[in-house]
């Protein structure tokens, strides 16, 4: 819980779990989620922990976990993302979705995947009507070579086909070396857009209250562009 401070490093989650069975909601499918999911149940696919919408003027739509849940281990809870992180995932998927050479795909944002060095979330997920499956994974801050190796080690280890997204800090000459002769394919990003929001995860439904209507947007225009 923020405490009314602005917090840009909390991971506000786009995907939840409906309760009657069907499956993964993505929350930017919807132009109006709180009308088009009116009386759909929600649940963390982490920590199982209840869910619901918030969404505002300053705030983008995203699930919050129900109070009463803080015990529960999360990793949206323990794993920090910059604002510029959450645009970069929405931009690759829209990349992907309109992309040729994954035409047909089934994306997948903050996708669960088991490896043998536990759970991880993909930033981007894609697996074609071949079968072929892709780990797309955005890369802003600087990373070591190691932890590259470890993560596309991690996900190769289960038949994914790593692409890092390199852009910002992370668009090193060493970095872009490394990936292009260890991955099919690397993704150069560009992402300039700082977004501010105010994070609360206190139960006000979003409505008159701060924690829904004094965040405060900055955009200064994006880019998004992947070559093979």
């Amino acid at each position: 819980m923020c405490n009314g401070s602005v917090r840009e490093r909390f991971k506000m989650p786009f995907i939840a779990i409906r309760e009657d069975g069907a499956g993964r909601v993505y929350i930017n499918d919807f132009d109006d989620p709180k009308t088009a999911l009116a009386g759909v149940e929600f649940y963390c696919q982490d920590c199982r922990a209840p869910m619901y919408i918030r969404a505002g003027d300053y705030v983008r739509p995203h699930f919050a976990h129900m109070p009463g849940y803080d015990d529960r281990p999360c990793w949206y809870k323990r794993e920090g993302e910059s604002d510029l992180h959450r645009e970069a995932k929405q931009r690759i998927a829209a990349a992907l979705a309109g992309s040729e050479f994954f035409a047909g795909g089934q994306i997948e944002i903050e996708y669960p995947v088991d490896t043998p060095q536990g759970r991880r979330y993909v930033d981007v997920y894609i697996e074609l009507p071949d079968g072929r499956r892709y780990a797309h994974e955005a890369q802003l801050s600087g990373q070591t070579i190691a932890a590259f190796a470890e993560r596309t080690a991690a996900y190769r280890a289960v038949g994914l086909n790593p692409v890092w997204w390199l852009g910002n800090a992370a668009r090193t000459t060493e970095n872009i070396t490394w990936v292009k002769s260890h991955c099919d394919y690397v993704g150069e990003l560009e992402v300039r857009t700082s977004t501010r929001t105010l994070i609360d995860e206190r139960y006000d439904d979003n409505e008159g209250t701060p924690y829904g209507g004094n965040g405060r947007r900055e955009t200064y225009g994006r880019q998004v562009e992947n070559t093979r």
